[in-house]
């Protein structure tokens, strides 16, 4: 997260990751988990949502054109551009304006929830790397491989 510039966030990943805003959660957390909620909150934010009426600390709330925002972002920020959310990242991925997949493998099941990769979407990947994270996580990266 501290590498991010900006972070971009569908409406749900973005109520999900509010947690983040509040200092108080932090006293029981651990180290990593601190840390990243100082980099999130620390780390400007475009929330994309046409429900939404507003937004927290460090974040702008865009209801329309998510597309051009991206494109307009892509082409003046300086550093990564993040995107969190299954239907923004299919929107963007659908564009052609992710560069980079990171795919974080969490030690957990769960038996639900928004596929990753939305249907009708199709893509060729060549692997960037692996690392291993702390609490067993893995990193993934991938690129997109343009298709002929």
């Amino acid at each position: 997260m501290r590498r991010t510039s900006i972070a971009l966030c569908g409406r749900r990943m973005y109520e999900t990751m509010r947690f983040c805003d509040s200092p108080e959660r932090e006293i029981a957390a651990e180290e990593v988990e601190r840390d990243f909620a100082h980099a999130w909150r620390e780390t400007p934010k475009i929330v994309f949502s046409t429900t939404l009426q507003e937004v927290g600390p460090n974040a702008r709330l865009v209801k329309e054109h998510a597309e051009a925002v991206a494109r307009s972002l892509k082409a003046d920020t300086d550093g990564e551009i993040s995107v969190s959310g299954a239907e923004l990242a299919g929107h963007l991925a659908r564009a052609g304006l992710i560069d980079e997949y990171r795919l974080y493998m969490h030690p957990i099941v769960l038996g639900g929830g928004k596929p990753y990769f939305q249907s009708g979407l199709s893509l060729a990947l060549k692997p960037l790397g692996t690392e291993r994270l702390a609490q067993g996580v893995t990193l993934l990266r991938y690129a997109p491989i343009e298709i002929d």
